[in-house]
């Protein structure tokens, strides 16, 4: 037998689920709250550069001159404009902060689960069909999931979580 490999009894094994969804969803969490932060100040940079070129365009209009620096922003305000619904950042922004709100309720609540295991130093059943209605909910959330994540921001948050959340920290009977 491959002495590396960990060997669980049942409620050990069980428990090392539970834990692995209270870190999955303290990451996620993380993830999603990182990527609407992200999202919604590059979309708020856009509008502002937006607004600035909007601004050439009517400095051009009132002197009725139309130095080189304006057209230029002036041509950069049309781009940006043009482009800018095409990103969809804010319905991005939005949906990225849905997620979070919901990794992070979930987290909590998986958070609550731990503390009762910590505190009594048992599994329950009801603690298993907690578990299990918790697990249900996280799976519904990964259809929503973007399809190519960062993956070097996920390696950072990763190392976060386990962090604070480090492995021995967390109570397994030993049987």
């Amino acid at each position: 037998m491959d002495e590396s490999v960990p060997s669980y009894t049942k409620k050990q094994a069980a428990l090392v689920l539970v834990y692995d969804l209270y870190r999955s969803a303290l990451l996620n969490a993380r993830y999603y709250g990182h990527r609407a932060d992200a999202t919604s100040r590059a979309n708020r940079k856009l509008q502002i550069a937006a607004a600035v070129c909007s601004s050439a365009t009517l400095f051009g209009v009132i002197q009725n001159t139309w130095p080189p620096a304006a057209l230029v922003l002036t041509a950069a305000g049309a781009l940006v404009s043009a482009v800018f619904p095409l990103l969809g950042l804010a319905d991005r922004a939005a949906r990225f902060e849905r997620l979070h709100f919901s990794y992070q309720t979930l987290y909590h609540q998986v958070d609550l689960l731990v503390g009762r295991i910590r505190s009594s130093h048992d599994f329950t059943a009801e603690d298993h069909a907690s578990y299990e209605l918790l697990s249900q909910l996280y799976a519904q959330l990964g259809p929503l999931d973007e399809l190519r994540p960062n993956q070097t921001l996920i390696r950072q948050l990763t190392e976060k979580v386990n962090g604070l959340i480090p492995a021995d920290s967390l109570w397994l009977p030993q049987e």
